[in-house]
């Protein structure tokens, strides 16, 4: 658990901003980094956008089931545990127990299934990406299975990206007003000004 509560602030200006170091600070106090950006994200949906602003943010925001490390290989995230069929037709994923969403609804497989459906949906760019996932089956409540039309290379992949997040599927717009698990939750976001995440302390990653 956080000894103290963390801002992140994100300055969305075209220059650089000068002196932008953290000042220092006493126990119990507010941490507050303050960064430069050169444009406003297009939103902080992940599954509706393809800027890499956005996703710069949302990665702050969002859980995937598999991370990708510095040296390009892949690690469970929200996933415990994960395991492909002989014949790459059957993905197996078990989700680590007792996760939530920032407005404190379960994250469980039927979250996680719910999320993929709307990434399949047509309003999402990454769509196509994702055709060859024919059925996404709920196994238990920690355990969801995801059937392949084919075998396909790098499936794994698909799982890491930023636009694969798990989302609050029942949400309502998430462009503006994001719901992921996340380790940082939106504080504010005023266009053109700034944005303000938040610690969440629900995060798997305390």
């Amino acid at each position: 658990m956080k000894t103290r509560k963390m801002m992140i602030i994100l300055m969305l200006f075209a220059l650089v901003l000068g002196g932008c170091s953290s000042p220092e600070l006493n126990e119990g106090e507010d941490r507050v980094l303050r960064m430069a950006k050169s444009v406003d994200p297009d939103g902080l949906d992940p599954q509706r956008s393809v800027a890499e602003s956005t996703f710069e943010i949302t990665s702050t925001l969002y859980d995937t089931l598999l991370e990708v490390q510095e040296d390009g290989s892949l690690l469970p995230g929200i996933a415990e545990s994960y395991g492909l069929s002989e014949d790459g037709l059957s993905l197996v994923f078990v989700i680590k127990e007792g996760l939530r969403f920032h407005n404190d609804k379960i994250l469980d497989a039927e979250a996680v299934k719910n999320s993929f459906l709307r990434l399949k949906e047509e309003e999402s760019p990454r769509a196509k990406d994702y055709l060859n996932f024919t059925r996404i089956n709920v196994l238990s409540q920690w355990e969801i299975e995801f059937v392949l039309g084919e075998p396909q290379a790098e499936v794994l992949t698909l799982f890491a990206y930023p636009w694969a997040a798990i989302v609050e599927a029942s949400a309502e717009n998430l462009r503006s007003k994001p719901i992921g698990s996340g380790a940082y939750k939106l504080s504010e976001w005023i266009p053109q000004q700034h944005i303000s995440l938040e610690s969440f302390d629900g995060s798997y990653r305390d």
